[in-house]
């Protein structure tokens, strides 16, 4: 790893990103993921075609990498010290994007 911080694959300055998990700033980060996708269903009626699209749930995902220092600080937090016991926390993710001036926050809620 070079050290440049990716958020879902676009490189930043760490100058441009704040972290936090749980409240809690985490400067071992080095890459974050996420994304979210939905469920789509044509709906049909007479004929062959599609008469309409149903949507459905929503389901998320995401990952982040970690200085072994960080995920140790992590086990240490942990009741059982293994991170599966870590209850349910939000990521925040502050960043300015390339080309602008407003500062974006994305909140990823109950991540384990």
């Amino acid at each position: 790893m070079n050290g440049i911080p990716l958020i879902n694959g676009v490189e930043y300055s760490w100058g441009d990103i704040a972290v936090t998990a749980g409240g809690v700033p985490l400067a071992g980060i080095t890459k974050i993921d996420y994304e979210d996708s939905q469920e789509k269903e044509n709906i049909y009626g007479a004929g062959r075609y599609p008469v309409a699209r149903g949507h459905g749930r929503i389901s998320c995902s995401g990952k982040i990498t970690l200085l072994e220092k960080e995920v140790r600080a992590l086990q240490a937090a942990a009741p059982d010290g293994r991170l599966q016991s870590i209850v349910p926390f939000d990521i925040i993710v502050s960043y300015i994007p390339i080309n602008g001036n407003k500062i974006i926050h994305d909140k990823l809620i109950g991540c384990e």
